[in-house]
């Protein structure tokens, strides 16, 4: 799928998104927070996301939440950063909990149910999944990346015939789109084809040659090939 507000791809070599909001004022204060005190952190945040201080965020976060916030937008989006966080560092039934809260105060929020649809599919709990991939998609069918997502999904069912009329729409749009490429290599190496999964993978790893899970997805299609 396309790059949608938050996210990436359900693939889970290919994590996801960061938008988080965060805040820095005094824990302790009676008085609830404003959007416009957390837009301007939210550089600061994914800075320290990038350095891997997620128990740092997670406790910042939960500060923010315990103070509360004056509006609801923007209480689940703390709600849905605190998800990504929870699934950043494994703890899945917790980030499970969290987006459900976020879809409960927002519930018209597309990339939350992709969020949803992530966690459901490492979850093994792929029929939810494409329920709530297909929500996102019901609510803005323009991005990219939850067709994507959706394919991965398939992929994991075997309906590879559905995968891949996901993945030749995505291309037929974008025909650069690094991961689609990559969906449609593990499609052809599930069915047998190694020569296309391989022509498609190295498609994929032309674009992005920075993600090294494209290059083990690669390999595990090259192996199967010379057996």
């Amino acid at each position: 799928m396309y790059h949608g507000k938050r996210s990436t791809s359900l693939m889970k070599y290919s994590l996801l998104y960061i938008f988080f909001i965060v805040l820095t004022q005094n824990a302790n204060s009676q008085t609830a927070i404003d959007a416009s005190s957390v837009l301007p952190l939210l550089d600061r945040v994914n800075l320290q996301m990038d350095m891997g201080n997620y128990q740092q965020a997670l406790e910042i976060v939960n500060s923010i939440i315990e103070q509360g916030v004056s509006d609801v937008a923007l209480e689940a989006e703390l709600y849905w950063g605190k998800s990504f966080i929870l699934f950043r560092i494994g703890n899945l039934q917790e980030a499970l909990n969290n987006i459900l809260r976020s879809i409960e105060l927002n519930a018209h929020d597309a990339d939350s149910y992709e969020h949803l649809a992530i966690i459901y599919t490492e979850m093994g709990l792929q029929l939810q999944a494409l329920q709530a991939i297909n929500r996102a998609i019901e609510l803005d069918s323009q991005i990219l990346s939850f067709y994507s997502n959706r394919a991965l999904i398939y992929i994991r069912m075997h309906e590879f015939e559905r995968a891949l009329k996901d993945v030749n729409y995505i291309l037929s749009i974008n025909p650069r789109f690094a991961n689609a490429l990559l969906a449609k290599a593990s499609i052809f190496g599930n069915l047998g084809n190694f020569h296309d999964a391989l022509l498609y993978a190295d498609m994929a790893i032309s674009i992005n040659s920075t993600d090294s899970n494209f290059f083990s997805m690669r390999g595990g299609d090259t192996l199967r090939a010379q057996q």
